[in-house]
């Protein structure tokens, strides 16, 4: 931590020197793109640092607060000490038996389902490595669901004394939250699997959850709906073209923070891959004041006019006819989860080479309900 703290410093370091240089009458361009590099260097491996520092959570042979059941759980659940117990035996050994005897996470032809302090665990990690789900309306369904969005907002008027009221029906569109499934195989070797003292869950957490959040975060951002959630990149409004297709300028992105309606702006937050955000870094107004609002403290990013930046490297690069910036309030892009993040052991598949498999699926959907809650830069094309 205290290496990542002293990176964090050295990045703000090196963006207020190349605010001094760019500022100066005379600024040097060699020194200016040296800077430039090294801010663009740095800001990888402090992505890097971080990524490491999150993996390692759960990796020391015990479990982390987060991933621990509380103290309320109840016997014959997925959430109790006995379905987890037996769940993590059925994982080492292929012992079913105990997993029999309970009423929930009966075996089907697509595996177990996991206790639930696991599966909160494999959300958390989604939460921590990928942007989405934690800008994003998240629920839990155990069915399709339709959900009732408005289309055409209706009007009042001023009346009268005993005056008619006006008519003014409101337009509703449904928009259909799926179940679209995903998953991968991971491989455990045999040795790993007979050692007790092995942390089976935090291995197996982890992996799920950087490879299936990997995929969500794709979909989610830039998904086409075909056997996968829709991105919201597809439903967005524009709020600004840029004049040309190669880059844009101090006041494009004040022109898409201002397309943005107020009621949306109070939980709104800025969203573009890091590429880009090194291009708004540069931009200053006629006064030489920068856009960007640095943030010393760790963890935090920065400001664009007051408000929040995430980064997500599924966002696109700055290019001829793409969205490389998006702004506003990413509550309105609902994910539906369906109940449950199934897992099968694989016998004998790997067998030959000393390992066991484990297939792991769930379904989810994605889709932003309404379009003018995000707003979108658009480079020309």
């Amino acid at each position: 931590m205290e290496r990542l703290i002293e990176m964090k410093r050295q990045f703000a370091g090196l963006v207020k020197e190349l605010r001094e240089e760019q500022a100066k009458e005379a600024p040097e361009k060699a020194k200016a793109e040296r800077l430039a590099e090294e801010i663009r260097a740095l800001a990888g491996q402090i992505e890097t640092e971080e990524a490491i520092l999150r993996m390692e959570e759960g990796r020391d042979g015990s479990e982390k607060p987060a991933f621990r059941a509380g103290d309320d759980e109840k016997a014959g659940s997925r959430a109790g000490k006995e379905y987890r117990a037996a769940f993590e035996k059925y994982l080492r050994t292929n012992d079913t038996a105990e997993l029999r005897s309970m009423a929930v996470g009966t075996l089907t032809k697509g595996g177990y389902l996991v206790p639930e302090s696991w599966e909160a665990a494999i959300v958390q990690k989604k939460h921590e490595l990928f942007v989405m789900r934690s800008l994003a309306d998240v629920q839990t369904s155990a069915l399709d669901k339709n959900i009732p969005v408005e289309g055409a907002e209706g009007v009042s008027t001023w009346l009268d004394e005993e005056a008619a009221y006006q008519e003014s029906d409101e337009e509703f569109a449904l928009k259909v939250m799926e179940a679209f499934k995903f998953g991968r195989i991971l491989k455990a070797s045999e040795e790993i699997l007979e050692d007790e003292t092995y942390n089976l869950m935090a291995y197996l957490v982890t992996k799920f959850a950087r490879s299936n959040g990997r995929l969500e975060e794709s979909a989610f951002i830039a998904g086409d709906g075909v056997k996968k959630p829709r991105g919201f990149l597809l439903d967005a409004d524009v709020g600004k073209s840029t004049a040309v297709n190669t880059g844009f300028t101090y006041d494009e992105i004040l022109d898409l923070w201002a397309s943005l309606k107020s009621g949306y702006a109070a939980s709104s937050s800025w969203l573009m891959k890091r590429t880009t955000l090194i291009e708004v870094m540069k931009l200053k107004d006629g006064d030489g004041r920068y856009l960007y609002q640095p943030s010393t403290l760790p963890g935090q990013l920065g400001a664009i006019l007051d408000r929040p930046v995430r980064l997500a490297d599924d966002m696109p690069a700055v290019a001829a006819n793409s969205k490389p910036i998006a702004f506003g309030d990413f509550s309105y892009y609902r994910i539906q989860d369906r109940t449950g993040f199934f897992m099968q052991r694989l016998n004998e598949l790997y067998a030959g080479t000393g390992q066991v498999g484990f297939r792991g699926y769930q379904r989810t959907d994605g889709k932003l309900l309404v379009s003018e809650a995000v707003k979108v830069l658009r480079v020309i094309a």
